[in-house]
């Protein structure tokens, strides 16, 4: 028979923000703090921030990374790689990768090579999920005559669909750049595209076939780009445009068009006005995210007539919810705000502006937020929530993701040229640093182009890192609790080696499972029971009557697992918490044998995670 106490699992700020609380039942008023586990292999989620999870370290150059959640707790990143073994040699190649949730790539070590290019210089391309689970990619592509835009469809076992070089959607001399894609819900996708001074927007099917389109959009003066693009309700996509309304100097405005499945404009015959009242900077192309209802959430800064972050939030009849031209991260007239990322809680109709703020004379700079409600009122008072305070360190690169109680951020921070870490939070909706700043890349080296994506309970932060030489891409999760790593991992210790190795277990302590031990005793005379203890904190080895302690029991008793002794070995199970405030976090256990003597066993220190 097995006899299993668990203890309830709260959280309190008493001992630490966010940290795992524990009340034993065992022994009242008990109290811990759950020790994090490092070293993990770099195959999957790190735990320590000095040793991320490199998805490819090859000999050129990679760069330029974009990342996806693919719907089952794993992602789709994506990058470009200058491969000196290439065909052509060098070129910037597009190469995709799969994680499942725990990291892990599931596809060749560096990636699959999804276009092998000769351009010896880079401009922006496109990943989106697809309807069935798929990827989607669009580049400017020089492997046939000129060059062209291609899209492809990768499933998930790395294969392309539509074809060994995808579909071609050009056939021009024109100058052609910048690809954004949508998913639609039929499996197919919209593309747009800067054609010469245009944009082209065209439709394809499940197929890679052509269903409509290109449409071309073009100003009355000067020039539209595609700025970015989302899959939106009904299988259409919003399309967010940056509009240079003359030559070089001239105001740069941002407009947006919501298209159906068929090609036909949502939001009137022409584009919905977003920010047309000073300039967007020379350059700069905003990013937005669905609100999930058939609507969009922008978010970007302007140069003119100061450095200020704005937000939009436009519903699915193209109307504006929030003040014409956006509503400001802060009235604070003293300091300037620039790179903003913006995440949307669908639930509560929550919108969170992160970015880098500056002191006047751009000399100094930080991480600040702002919350706004439904109705584009700010939340954070109307200075915003300062994340890093102003200091001769440069910040750039923001990102964050809503996490469905606040949201998670990370930035790039930096003390001198190559000398850049990599810090992030999850910051509560009420404003709150939940386990405080953390640092997510502690090696000082060059690093760029952050990005991320929500996971199961995390966030994975995906970048350029120069620690090796030539720039390779990086990952790392953030947990919701304010912790790295959370794989769940178990290893076997036995201090001087005195104690018999009689506790054993095949399993590793995944949130929301059964963890089975068993316990040889064998070697005790006229065994009566055995047991499994956990603790919060590990010993060395301190030898004791019948071994070595190898748990600290001065410290509160988290679980006791015991069982009568009968046919050896006992079997013990443990049920392990669904609950992923506790991923990354450690406990230390110990068996012990005991009848006419006693006997303590060897260790296994458990990390419960995925």
């Amino acid at each position: 028979m097995t006899d299993t106490v668990r203890l309830d699992t709260e959280l309190t700020d008493a001992i630490s923000r966010d940290s795992v609380y524990h009340e034993a039942m065992l022994t009242p008023r008990a109290s811990l703090v759950l020790v994090l586990l490092s070293g993990l292999t770099s195959a999957q989620w790190s735990a320590d921030a000095a040793a991320n999870q490199f998805l490819s370290d090859q000999d050129g150059e990679q760069t330029q990374a974009k990342i996806v959640a693919t719907g089952d707790g794993g992602f789709y990143v994506s990058w470009f790689d200058s491969d000196p073994g290439g065909s052509p040699a060098f070129g910037y190649d597009v190469y995709l990768q799969r994680l499942d949730e725990r990291g892990e790539p599931q596809w060749a070590e560096d990636g699959v090579v999804i276009a092998d290019r000769g351009f010896s210089s880079t401009t922006d391309y496109d990943l989106e999920l697809a309807s069935d689970g798929s990827a989607l990619l669009t580049f400017r592509d020089d492997r046939f005559a000129g060059t062209q835009i291609t899209a492809t469809k990768v499933d998930t076992a790395g294969a392309q669909t539509w074809g060994a070089t995808g579909v071609q959607l050009t056939n021009t001399g024109a100058f052609v750049a910048s690809p954004k894609i949508a998913r639609t819900s039929t499996g197919g996708a919209i593309v747009a595209w800067v054609q010469d001074s245009t944009t082209h927007v065209q439709g394809l099917d499940a197929s890679g076939a052509t269903v409509w389109g290109p449409t071309v959009l073009a100003p009355p003066a000067g020039a539209v780009s595609p700025s970015d693009m989302h899959g939106s309700e009904g299988g259409g996509a919003i399309l967010l445009l940056a509009v240079d309304t003359g030559g070089f100097g001239a105001p740069r405005n941002l407009y947006a068009q919501k298209f159906n499945e068929l090609g036909a404009p949502q939001w009137g015959a022409g584009p919905v006005a977003i920010f047309d009242s000073g300039s967007l900077q020379f350059g700069n192309f905003p990013t937005f995210v669905t609100d999930g209802a058939g609507g969009a959430v922008i978010g970007w800064y302007s140069s003119s007539p100061s450095l200020e972050c704005f937000v939009q939030r436009v519903d699915s009849s193209g109307t504006e919810l929030f003040a014409h031209n956006g509503v400001a991260a802060s009235t604070n007239a003293a300091q300037l705000r620039v790179s903003p990322s913006v995440a949307f809680d669908a639930t509560t109709g929550e919108t969170y502006l992160f970015y880098s703020e500056l002191n006047g004379a751009q000399s100094m700079s930080g991480v600040s937020g702002q919350k706004f409600d439904a109705a584009g009122a700010r939340q954070w008072t109307n200075s915003g929530l300062t994340l890093q305070a102003l200091s001769s360190n440069n910040t750039s690169f923001v990102a964050s993701v809503a996490t469905g109680s606040g949201a998670a951020v990370g930035w790039i921070d930096s003390v001198g040229f190559g000398q850049d870490q990599i810090v992030g939070a999850r910051v509560s909706s009420a404003g709150a640093l939940v386990g405080g700043l953390k640092t997510l890349s502690s090696p000082a080296s060059g690093k760029g182009r952050q990005v991320a994506a929500r996971g199961s309970d995390y966030t994975a932060f995906v970048w350029r890192d120069e620690r090796e030489g030539t720039p390779d891409i990086l990952a790392q999760n953030l947990w919701d609790n304010g912790q790295l790593g959370g794989v769940a991992a178990s290893a076997v210790r036995n201090g001087s080696g005195s104690n018999a190795l009689c506790l054993t277990s095949s399993d590793d302590p995944v949130l929301g499972t059964t963890w089975d031990a068993e316990v040889d005793t064998t070697g005790v005379a006229i065994p009566s029971f055995s047991g499994i203890l956990f603790y919060p904190a590990p010993l060395p080895g301190v030898p004791v009557a019948g071994g070595e302690l190898l748990v600290d029991v001065t410290k509160p008793l988290l679980f006791l697992s015991t069982a009568v002794a009968g046919v050896s070995p006992d079997a013990h199970a443990v049920p392990i918490p669904d609950d992923a405030t506790l991923a990354g976090f450690t406990i230390y256990t110990q068996g012990v044998v005991a009848g006419t003597s006693t006997q303590f066993c060897n260790a296994i220190d458990l990390t419960l995670g995925l």
